[in-house]
């Protein structure tokens, strides 16, 4: 619910499919603060599962890095 209302459907599909497929993503997309201000992050990570034979996801590990300066940057170039 943190990702701006244009990109959840993105987002969602993104992570589906490294679920799907047991790989890692990495993504730029907008996030609303609770202040309202809307931020840029760069996600990277993967989906984590347990050890059990049905390999259950357990969650995603990853980073999340808040790089609106730079987004912002390259677009006025």
């Amino acid at each position: 619910s943190i990702y701006h209302p244009d990109d959840r459907d993105e987002v969602f599909d993104i992570l589906n499919s490294a679920i799907k497929n047991k790989t890692p993503f990495n993504f730029i997309k907008k996030i609303v603060r609770k202040d309202g201000n809307i931020r840029y992050v760069e996600s990277y990570g993967m989906p984590e599962y347990d050890t059990t034979p049905d390999k259950k996801l357990i969650g995603f590990v990853g980073t999340f890095q808040d790089v609106t300066k730079k987004y912002e940057e390259q677009q006025e170039i």
